[in-house]
Formats: structure tokens, sequence, C-alpha cells
């Protein structure tokens, strides 16, 4: 009974962390978002390159 009860809190928090991940990846991804900032690694990488 106690493997049952450990695994359901630990199943519960997984699923809540990959939830809570998701939401900052959606809302890092999302470009009309202003209140998350996009690293300058990555604005470099979208500008088109002219050679």
């Amino acid at each position: 009974m106690k493997f049952l009860k450990d695994f359901i809190v630990i199943a519960f928090s997984v699923f809540i962390v990959v939830k809570v991940l998701n939401k900052m990846k959606k809302k890092a991804e999302d470009p009309k978002n202003k209140e998350v900032s996009t690293p300058k690694n990555i604005e470099l990488m979208n500008k088109p390159m002219n050679f």
C-alpha cells in the first residue's frame, strides 16, 4: 500500500512540474508577449544573415 501511495505522490509531482515547464515554454515562445525577453543568442540566430 505504501508503494501505491508513493507512486501517486511522485506521479502527481512530475505531472505538475511538466505542466509548469510547458506553460513557461509556451509563454517564452509567444512573440507578442513582451513579459519574457528573448535571449540575445536566439535573437541573433533568428536574423537573416547577409554575406
